[in-house]
């Protein structure tokens, strides 16, 4: 893996973006970028001029809001990337069927492309890209719960990045194992004197002390849940029936009314923390430990056709997906879909690592076959087979499909190549930058997740970070992670365009020529950008103790004056000052 030197650079930033210094290190990398601008000659380089910068800034990210819905494919979109349909895409959709009528429809760039050529888009909505409608009168389903009424248990070993605010990652593989729901009906305890709700340990193995789930779960959600599924196409479909008087039987006693639960108080930040993590000790009666995927086979995660709507009632309601035949649609389209779509069930972090999971094994398997198809082998001999230079040059070619596959080895050989490509065209770049995100003190962020978030009432926030506790924050951003990836995404973008610029560029003459861009998660499970920058008229001095243009370029461009900063610049000093 490349590393990058530890360089500092800090520069003024645009409306509150905060542009902190940091050190790249290896750590999971989400995408790397190469830009290649064309620029006319002809073009007039104007001076610097931030406050033309920071009108462009607030023009094309400040004020294009995401959150926008495509009318065709239902998916969220930045407010500038909807454009209103041309006749020939609207008559495409008229004729076909799809819609009846398409008066006042915005389509994403996706949709329009295929819309000119008269052909609906494979996302549309009448394809069967849409979610099942939801049921009314169902409570909420927790994670515990969903694991007692799904017929498939996924084991994903899903660990919080920082305690109980953190993000969620997952360690290992997905290991899909088939579950009987009526034996797990039948063991949970028919009646409880004092508690409504009671603790449930899910292990992988009855005698391991270690348990994959645990969590409080009521018997009266159980028996709503169940009493709807059994009677879903799903369900009926793998003949999972639950006998009626194990159902009745899951009544459970009122709750006594005299029962008083210590309260804290919502202010109090760092209590509300620490009780998340703090356990309660019950007894071994009100307990219930079982191992459901005990003795079982597990199924293939790529090959058991309706694994993942058995594995997510919550999601799916029991209905598997179902799309317009004549429609070519493969799980990566599925999965594209689900997370951008505007009802937000999809986008959960349990459901986001299962799919993520999923579509590298079947990129894995995809690739393996083809490189087995076209393997010969008639024609090795032993020689070639000590020989180490052939033996590498088989791996590297029959391996090949590695390098679309993040994080490999073959992946970031073939992004170093790419690196070491634009050095001999362009020489040594100029500048190192480091774009972080802080997504729970960006209060434009905030009052878009709380705008998508599952229980709003339609009042938004006018101030979150005042308005939210740092829980309640921690909750949207880590709830949604996709939209926050996305949010960063289309930051970074925008500011690499401004600086891009001949017009309205921060540097002026030393406008961004070319850049290699590297996006990477923190530890925390924050996005940052590290990016190498060549800019526009680069002293390229040779290195010596008298290098003026150089020391000129620094001035023109980096600054440690607290003018320069945002109104948020309090939560960067720390980094700052140990960077100076």
């Amino acid at each position: 893996m490349e590393h990058f030197p530890d360089t500092v650079i800090i520069s003024p930033s645009l409306s509150g973006f905060e542009i902190q210094a940091d050190i790249a290190t290896p750590l999971e990398t989400m995408e790397i970028d190469t830009s290649f601008p064309e620029h006319s000659s002809q073009e007039s380089i104007l001076p610097p001029n931030f406050d033309r910068a920071n009108r462009e800034f607030t023009k094309r990210f400040m004020d294009n809001v995401f959150g926008a819905v495509c009318d065709i494919c239902d998916r969220l979109w930045f407010t500038n990337d909807l454009k209103p349909l041309t006749e020939v895409g609207a008559a495409a959709l008229v004729d076909s069927g799809s819609f009846q009528s398409v008066e006042g429809f915005l389509a994403c760039q996706t949709c329009q492309s295929n819309l000119k050529r008269g052909k609906v888009p494979a996302f549309a909505k009448s394809n069967g890209f849409a979610f099942p409608d939801k049921p009314s009168g169902l409570p909420p389903l927790d994670v515990v719960t969903e694991r007692l009424v799904s017929p498939r248990l996924p084991f994903m070993q899903i660990r919080r990045l920082r305690f109980a605010a953190g993000s969620y990652s997952i360690i290992g593989q997905v290991i899909n194992c088939p579950v009987d729901v009526a034996q797990m009906v039948h063991s949970l305890p028919r009646q409880l004197d004092d508690d409504q709700a009671f603790n449930v340990f899910i292990k992988k193995h009855v005698i391991h002390k270690s348990s994959y789930l645990s969590g409080f779960i009521k018997k009266t959600t159980v028996k709503a849940w169940l009493s709807y599924l059994i009677t879903t196409p799903l369900y009926r479909h793998y003949g999972i029936t639950i006998d009626q008087i194990a159902i009745d039987d899951l009544e459970t006693p009122a709750v006594d009314p005299q029962i008083e639960l210590e309260t804290i108080a919502v202010d109090n930040e760092t209590e509300l923390l620490l009780g998340q993590q703090e356990t309660l000790l019950w007894n071994e009666d009100k307990c219930l430990e079982i191992a459901p995927a005990q003795n079982r086979v597990p199924l293939s995660l790529i090959y058991d056709e309706h694994g993942e709507e058995l594995a997510f009632p919550a999601i799916y309601f029991g209905h598997p997906r179902k799309f317009k035949p004549g429609v070519r649609v493969t799980y990566f389209m599925m999965a594209s879909s689900e997370t951008r779509r505007r009802d937000r069930r999809g986008a959960k972090p349990q459901h986001l690592l299962y799919m993520a999971m999923k579509v590298l094994r079947l990129r894995v398997s995809e690739g393996l076959q083809c490189t087995f198809k076209c393997m010969g082998t008639a024609n090795i001999t032993r020689a070639n087979l000590k020989d180490r230079e052939f033996m590498e040059q088989c791996i590297d070619r029959n391996l090949s499909f590695l390098k679309s596959i993040p994080n490999s080895v073959q992946y970031w050989q073939q992004r170093k190549r790419d690196l070491f490509a634009m050095m001999r065209q362009l020489g040594k770049p100029t500048m190192f930058l480091t774009l972080s995100a802080n997504e729970m003190k960006w209060p434009h962020l905030l009052k878009l997740l709380h705008r998508l978030s599952e229980g709003h009432n339609g009042n938004d926030l006018t101030d979150p970070i005042q308005e939210l506790t740092a829980l309640q924050r921690a909750t949207l951003v880590n709830d949604d992670p996709v939209t926050c990836c996305v949010y960063f995404n289309k930051l970074v973008d925008t500011i690499m365009l401004l600086l891009m610029s001949r017009h309205y560029s921060p540097f002026g003459k030393h406008y961004v020529a070319d850049y290699f861009k590297r996006i990477e998660f923190q530890h925390r499970g924050s996005p940052h950008a590290h990016i190498l920058l060549w800019l526009n008229k680069d002293p390229r001095e040779a290195i010596s103790e008298n290098m003026p243009k150089t020391v000129q370029l620094i001035k023109d461009l980096c600054s440690v004056s607290v003018r320069d900063l945002p109104n948020t610049y309090g939560y960067q000093v720390r980094s700052m000052l140990l960077c100076i």
